[in-house]
């Protein structure tokens, strides 16, 4: 009899030589994977938004809107790629599913917790801060040195997880110490339980750049970070940090932009900012069907990583 695990490795085999043999194609809203060791995207991962005819019958390609970031390409970029290239986000071995399960029982608990406070006498809901010496309802940067750092990575990561759980995590932040390629995690506690529910980080270059973000998954934390994120980006800052800045496109930018980001629309200071990369800048949104919001910014650019390019825009105030 075969065990669980060899029929789990069997049934991810099977998706995967159907899916790219094209015997069965993706359809919108499918989540797939680039499994393309060669591909410059490797291990990108999102959701399909189209899937259409090569020329000369040479098959199809997808395109899909990229739900994580890596050297390459960045979260909201949209990448079209050959079926062969492509897999469906498969089945979680029985490590990754614990993983989930683990997840799922801290979210839980967190609730639990946030229950337990709202019901008690307001002295003790005030003084249960954060177990990571946060102080409620206050954007705080941590910065090294600072002893809360250490004792807010393990909750950090595993807000990172959850947020990328959908895709497999993230890319760049596979363990809590690899939280400490960022030097600057701005952080907040929104809520009754003594946890840190927002976080956005960042590295010093040309000021303040931000490389990746999460939350608990909450609507508020997810509205918290969109606004000071914008803020951030507008010339705001934190700690005494400003500056803050990052190149953004798809949804992200959108996004940014709806809150008042500041654009970055002066072709030296792009070039300045991009120093060293393989792009072109246009200035005005070089699709004539963009967002109306898109086309109200200069400062586009299209980016070019190997064969694949894509439009960006850098949001923020970076020195």
């Amino acid at each position: 009899m075969q065990s669980k695990s060899t029929k789990s490795t069997i049934i991810r085999s099977f998706i995967r030589e159907v899916f790219q043999s094209h015997t069965f194609e993706p359809v919108v809203g499918d989540v797939v994977s680039n499994v393309n060791p060669g591909c410059k995207h490797y291990q990108s991962a999102g959701k399909i938004i189209q899937v259409h005819d090569l020329p000369h019958d040479a098959g199809k390609a997808a395109s899909y809107e990229c739900m994580n970031d890596g050297s390459t390409w960045d979260i909201g970029d949209v990448l079209t790629k050959t079926l062969d290239q492509l897999a469906p986000v498969e089945e979680k071995s029985p490590l990754e599913e614990k993983s989930k399960n683990m997840k799922r029982t801290h979210k839980l608990l967190r609730e639990y917790i946030r229950g337990i406070i709202s019901e008690a006498p307001a002295s003790v809901a005030d003084a249960a801060g954060s177990d990571d010496g946060i102080p409620k309802g206050e954007w705080v940067l941590l910065s090294p040195g600072d002893e809360r750092m250490q004792a807010a990575a393990e909750d950090l990561f595993g807000m990172v997880q959850d947020t990328y759980a959908g895709i497999g995590g993230h890319v760049k932040i596979t363990s809590p110490k690899s939280l400490e390629r960022y030097q600057y995690w701005v952080v907040q506690d929104i809520d009754e339980d003594p946890y840190i529910d927002v976080a956005i980080f960042g590295k010093p270059e040309m000021g303040a750049k931000m490389g990746g973000a999460a939350n608990d998954g909450s609507s508020a934390a997810a509205s918290a970070y969109k606004t000071k994120s914008a803020e951030l980006r507008s010339g705001g800052s934190v700690g005494g940090v400003g500056n803050w800045w990052g190149e953004v496109s798809g949804k992200p930018a959108y996004a940014m932009l709806k809150r008042g980001a500041t654009a970055i629309e002066d072709p030296e200071k792009v070039a300045q900012l991009l120093a060293g990369d393989d792009y072109e800048f246009h200035g005005e949104h070089p699709d004539p069907n963009a967002p109306a919001l898109f086309k109200s910014v200069k400062g586009w650019y299209t980016k070019n990583f190997g064969s694949s390019a894509h439009t960006k825009i850098i949001l923020g105030n970076p020195q």
